[in-house]
């Protein structure tokens, strides 16, 4: 596929994962090579807001520690995606899944970045526009309460792309999913407190 047409059928598929993200979802679970080639988008997106992020917070006067910090985040990102690959590969074991496909299940849990993707952003400019340390003020509340909306929204939205990456990517039931969680969420919990603990992330990039 030319870089073009790849990069128009990414561009409607993340517009579709925010107006239909069930149809795209299913669109997607059912699709080809081609789907899997859009993907490599989203990850220079990443790349690109984790090295300008960088460069925010610590400029440009020390290029060891912009390096070192930059890595840090490229390790800690790509070491919580193959996490979660592997634990929805041994979802698919446990539950003897039939027609298990790793390629589909990238393909559905990198379109759901999209919301970490975008909550990041959010948090990087305000870190920019309104630097620590922060005092209280009415202005200040009101921007609480919109980041606070915000967040929520991406948050529902996150756990909607995380239910569809089950359902089209494992064909789970609803059923199986909750009691999936069981495994995956005290995973995830001890990862993130690991990279909480090492300074790389206070929210993991998942």
């Amino acid at each position: 596929m030319r870089p073009i047409t790849s990069f128009v059928f990414f561009l409607r598929n993340s517009f579709g994962i925010i107006k239909e993200p069930y149809h795209t979802y299913r669109h997607l679970a059912h699709g080809d090579k081609i789907f899997t080639q859009q993907t490599i988008y989203i990850y220079l997106l990443v790349i690109f807001f984790f090295l300008s992020s960088s460069i925010i917070r610590l400029g440009m006067e020390n290029p060891y520690l912009l390096t070192v910090r930059f890595n840090l985040l490229l390790f800690g990102t790509a070491g919580g995606i193959i996490l979660m690959l592997f634990l929805f590969y041994l979802t698919g074991k446990l539950w003897q899944v039939g027609n298990f496909s790793l390629l589909r299940l990238t393909v559905l849990w990198s379109y759901s970045l999209w919301p970490t993707l975008l909550w990041f952003i959010a948090t990087a400019l305000l870190y920019r526009l309104i630097p620590p340390p922060r005092t209280w003020s009415v202005p200040g509340g009101i921007l609480s309460i919109i980041f606070i909306t915000y967040s929520l929204t991406l948050l529902s939205w996150k756990l909607i792309l995380y239910y569809l990456t089950l359902r089209f990517g494992l064909k789970l039931d609803l059923a199986r999913i909750c009691l999936t969680q069981l495994l995956i969420v005290p995973v995830v919990f001890i990862y993130s407190f690991i990279l909480y603990k090492s300074g790389i992330f206070r929210i993991p990039f998942i």
